[in-house]
């Protein structure tokens, strides 16, 4: 159960939340507007763990936040941006990321460091057909991971999506009693292709 409160003020479009989420209690916002044709963009919560919900307080407080900054030309689309990510409750070394999947909270995305910067961008080859590039990396221990992708629009509102997945890192090395020790958090990432299909109605 959550509550939001929203305003747009100078071109800029803000909101408050707090709640309940799975396992904890919450409170945060957003911003987000353009600046002279930039895009910015930031939003962060701080977190109470309340995995019984009883209102009492079983973790640390934690914090999340992210900004993200985009720019735009007219030609063929072409969009470039960057953003940054900072978890205070994620692993600060490769030796803590088991542990860390342990605290997880049910409905979070599973990134285990603390800070995280990544790259895109994306153009139109032609107006039916877009070309895609997100390049992901954990700052702390330099593995990150990239994926290019097209998008064909096949019909009204009917794309096909064509991408490769890579990752580099440190690759996980055996401890002592034979299981793997991780060196890096996408070190092991396979090489990946994929095909997808979005249908809108």
């Amino acid at each position: 159960v959550t509550a939001r409160l929203e305003t747009v003020l100078a071109g800029f479009h803000g909101s408050i939340i707090g709640g309940k989420l799975a396992a904890r209690w919450i409170i945060g916002g957003t911003l987000q507007g353009d600046l002279k044709g930039i895009g910015l963009r930031a939003e962060g919560h701080f977190g109470m763990p309340d995995a019984d919900g009883d209102g009492h307080l079983d973790g640390p407080l934690y914090g999340q936040l992210s900004a993200r900054v985009e720019h735009s030309w007219p030609w063929h689309n072409l969009t470039v941006g960057g953003e940054y990510a900072f978890f205070s409750d994620g692993a600060a070394a490769a030796a803590d990321y088991i542990t860390r999947v342990a605290r997880l909270f049910p409905d979070e995305l599973p990134y285990l460091g603390r800070h995280y910067a990544g790259v895109n961008a994306a153009l139109d080859i032609i107006p039916i057909l877009n070309l895609g590039v997100v390049g992901l990396v954990n700052a702390a221990d330099g593995s990150g991971i990239t994926t290019v992708s097209l998008v064909y629009n096949a019909s009204n509102e009917v794309d096909l999506s064509l991408g490769m997945l890579a990752g580099w890192g440190y690759r996980p090395i055996p401890a002592a009693d034979g299981t793997p020790r991780l060196r890096s958090e996408f070190g092991a990432t396979p090489i990946a292709a994929f095909l997808q299909t979005t249908i809108a109605f």
